[in-house]
């Protein structure tokens, strides 16, 4: 076999460091290189899952179709920049990991290692690199993933279909949807189709295209590889692999398990081998998950973001903004299952639509039109540190458990639209025609009342994001609803001595008040919760609600998600705090207002958003 630069033979005159483009994997969390041996270091280099794909689809013997790896080192840095080694493998085939020495290197060295696959059937290059590097001590093992290179001036199709041969003419699905710049895909086909007709229609009329093993193919051919070439010489090639549906499991999940170090965690939908797109939601501080997922076909391996599975177990730590997670079993893989990664900064707890009497006079109803989900605790100083950063915790009294007080309700805004662009919700408030929590800024001074900027705020009650409750959804919430009574009109909760009272039960264990907590704040959710699992809705500190109020009436008869009063200067807030007495502070129709400027370290807030 001919040892060809791949990069001269696609782009004569382009260099092999300026064509590689940059993917590397490190297998230890501190993402250290591999530490000098003596004069030499070793790393992993994993066969593109595209070349293990095309050599298990080839009829003819793969021993005649070794690889050429290509490998650079390039030394920059204090004086070396002249040091230049490149290194030539074959790669066996079969072979989907293949270690390499790379010697003359120590300790303080600056280097670049590029490497570079060429396969000689479809004409394609693969690479990766490191990037410049210091090299150092330590016991990390480096894996560099190959990537396809494609030249700008490759030829492209514009379309490419694959349809069934003879009457029907059934056309069967690209997956993914075909794109010029995508050259894999998959097709599933019925067990009975015999035939199989490919056809690519090239950008330029001066291509030459050439189907392998023939434009018509039968599903056992398992693979069609189209190939490109251009009038002056560049190449790609496209490839669309054959699933033939009902005949195997393999390539198919049989089950899918994530846990942390002391729980597991559920994922939506529910499991099934035929879907491929779940939903995983972690608490925000997670960093390292175990998955376990168990293949269909007892002779496939797992892999996890294109990582082989250790007996189909794989740890992961996840990195800062990681969204999401691939599994699939097997070389030839039928489907590759995604688990899209959703952070929960807050425990959330739902809270039904309903209708309450809101005081005393009985044709005083409100009707709350949908369910929600409510901060099951005020939002607590680790919380607010979590979404707004390290440092930025306002409280008087700093427990990192205990509810963050000290925050105006302009701050709590901020919060809001802060935490929903962080678990990717659509954020409800808008100020100064953003809702960009940022461009807000500079925050009101604490020294005037209020700031015309901020009062202008508008929400968008059908955005999935957080929000403040209004008065309406926190005396609901704070009353238990309908607990205990589905369905039915609550006319009693108004009257409650506090959140969770029965009539017999002590405030003692259902609220930090007067009587209790010893003129300060304590953590969250020490305390009995309400009937609907919520904490700390009587005392401890007291919460910002949404609504303007002069803390004038609520309107008589029948008022339907009311949102209140249309103009002001100040906003409600309800609850009790660690100082009040237990009535009428303590008391569920308990109401105080106060300018959205005013911080206190006796008031602080939780949040709502929709029921999805």
């Amino acid at each position: 076999m001919n040892m060809i630069n791949p990069f001269k033979k696609i782009i004569p005159g382009i260099s092999l460091l300026s064509a590689i483009m940059l993917v590397i994997m490190a297998a230890s969390c501190s993402g250290l290189l591999p530490p000098p041996r003596g004069n030499s270091m070793e790393m992993n280099i994993d066969l593109p899952e595209g070349l293990v794909r095309d050599l298990s689809g080839r009829a003819v013997d793969p021993a005649e179709y070794d690889y050429t790896l290509f490998i650079s080192v390039l030394w920059d840095g204090q004086g070396n920049a002249e040091r230049f080694k490149e290194y030539t493998y074959t790669w066996p085939a079969g072979k989907t990991t293949m270690s390499v020495t790379i010697d003359g290197v120590e300790a303080g060295d600056r280097i670049m290692i590029y490497a570079s696959i060429w396969d000689e059937i479809t004409q394609d290059s693969y690479s990766a690199e490191t990037g410049l590097f210091t090299v150092m001590q330590g016991t990390n093992l480096v894996s560099l993933k190959m990537e396809k290179y494609i030249s700008p001036d490759a030829p492209r199709l514009t379309a490419l279909e694959a349809s069934a041969v003879g009457s029907s003419g059934d056309s069967f699905t690209l997956v993914p949807p075909f794109d010029p710049y995508i050259t894999r895909y998959t097709i599933t086909v019925p067990s009975g189709v015999n035939g199989i007709l490919v056809s690519g229609t090239p950008e330029k009329t001066d291509t030459t295209v050439i189907y392998e093993p023939g434009q018509t193919v039968s599903p056992s051919d398992g693979t069609v590889y189209i190939k490109l070439t251009s009038a002056d010489g560049y190449i790609n090639t496209y490839w669309i692999d054959i699933n033939i549906s009902g005949t195997s499991s393999g390539g198919l999940l049989g089950n899918l398990t994530v846990l942390g170090s002391t729980t597991s965690y559920a994922y939506t939908p529910a499991f099934n081998s035929e879907l491929t797109d779940y939903t995983l939601t972690i608490p925000a501080d997670v960093s390292t998950l175990i998955i376990s997922a168990s293949p269909a076909d007892s002779s496939d391996s797992v892999y996890f973001n294109e990582i082989e599975g250790s007996n189909n177990m794989y740890t992961i730590t996840l990195e800062e903004g990681q969204t999401a997670i691939t599994i699939r079993a097997g070389q030839v893989s039928q489907k590759t299952y995604t688990l899209t990664i959703t952070r929960e900064y807050l425990g959330l707890v739902t809270v039904p639509a309903g209708s309450f009497q809101r005081d005393s006079a009985s044709e005083n109803i409100t009707r709350i039109t949908s369910s929600f989900r409510m901060g099951k605790t005020e939002v607590t100083q680790k919380q607010w540190e979590a979404v707004m950063g390290q440092g930025t915790n306002p409280s008087l009294v700093k427990i990192e458990n205990a509810p963050v007080e000290q925050v105006s309700w302009y701050d709590t805004l901020r919060f809001c639209n802060r935490l929903s662009l962080l678990e990717n919700k659509t954020p409800v408030y808008t100020i100064k025609n953003s809702t960009d929590p940022d461009d807000w800024l500079p925050l009101p001074s604490d020294s005037i009342q209020n700031d015309a900027d901020w009062d202008a705020v508008t929400a968008d009650w059908d955005a999935d994001g957080y929000r403040l409750p209004t008065e309406m959804e926190w005396m609901w919430a704070a009353m238990g609803a309908d607990s205990g009574n589905d369905g039915a009109e609550n006319t009693t909760g108004y009257s409650k001595e506090f959140a969770g009272s029965t009539g017999t039960n002590s405030l003692d264990d259902y609220a930090w008040y007067s009587g209790n907590a010893q003129n300060t704040i304590h953590d969250v959710s020490q305390k009995y919760a309400n009937e609907l699992g919520l904490y700390d809705m009587t005392g401890n500190v007291e919460e910002w609600c949404w609504d303007l109020s002069s803390l004038s009436a609520y309107g008589s008869g029948l008022l339907v998600d009311p949102k209140g009063e249309a103009s002001g200067s100040e906003h409600i807030y309800r609850g009790g705090a660690y100082f009040s007495a237990s009535s009428p502070s303590c008391n569920l129709d308990n109401r105080n207002t106060d300018y959205p400027t005013t911080k206190d370290d006796s008031i602080g807030f939780r949040v709502v958003c929709l029921e999805q």
